[in-house]
């Protein structure tokens, strides 16, 4: 199965990628999610695009795990994994921001234009999880 590729992000200050973390309540249930791009100001003007920043310790980078993001495997952290299997509820679907997921961690230019942004990720976040 294709690795998940991701899409550009729309140029400019304020475009980021959630994801819709998909509920379980099966803590070793297979991590299942789909992503989209937003920017903060949608999610600062209605009440509905509301996210959870999730703040974490990258950990080792040579333990990895598989998530499934609209159908396409993608390695992610140990810890990473370990983090959204605890804040994925049981019965809905969750908008959560983590930087391991929702930054395209291959392409530098735009994870050095998200880093300058990430004090209004996290303080547009409905909610923070440090994990």
């Amino acid at each position: 199965m294709d690795a998940y590729q991701y899409s550009k992000l729309t140029p400019g200050i304020g475009a980021i990628r959630l994801i819709l973390l998909q509920p379980s309540d099966d803590l070793e249930a297979e991590i299942q999610c789909s992503m989209f791009t937003t920017t903060l100001r949608e999610c600062e003007e209605d009440i509905a695009e509301h996210y959870v920043a999730l703040s974490y310790v990258w950990g080792n980078q040579v333990e990895r795990n598989t998530i499934i993001i609209d159908g396409k495997p993608m390695s992610i952290t140990a810890s990473l994994d370990c983090a959204l299997r605890h804040v994925r509820e049981d019965r809905r679907i969750l908008r959560v921001w983590a930087d391991g997921v929702c930054i395209n961690q291959e392409d530098t230019e735009e994870k050095n234009q998200q880093v300058r942004q990430m004090d209004l990720v996290y303080s547009t976040a409905n909610h923070t999880v440090i994990f």
